[in-house]
């Protein structure tokens, strides 16, 4: 999310990749259709957590008003300022 607002020259340039080899770092991922077969399982794990109160929603205390300030809300999603959900109330 955070390359959003970015053109295709910036996000396809080297960006932290030289700061990990110097660094003998390493950055691991994973792709969802190779997990398929635990969906059900940390669905099941979730909804439970949620349901017990212990899984909760974070949003970003600015808040966002009306529909004239989706603008500004977006930028600030893609701007990276927020942790958590951002919020538009109408």
């Amino acid at each position: 999310m955070t390359e959003y607002g970015k053109n295709l020259e910036e996000i396809a340039q080297p960006r932290v990749y030289h700061k990990l080899f110097w660094k003998a770092a390493s950055v691991r991922g994973f792709l969802m259709p190779l997990y398929q077969k635990y969906a059900a399982e940390a669905r099941a794990r979730l909804l439970n957590l949620f349901y017990f109160g212990k899984l909760k929603v974070t949003v970003a205390p600015t808040q966002f008003n009306g529909i004239e300030s989706i603008p500004t809300a977006v930028k600030y999603l893609l701007d990276g300022q927020n942790c958590g959900k951002v919020v538009v109330r109408f």
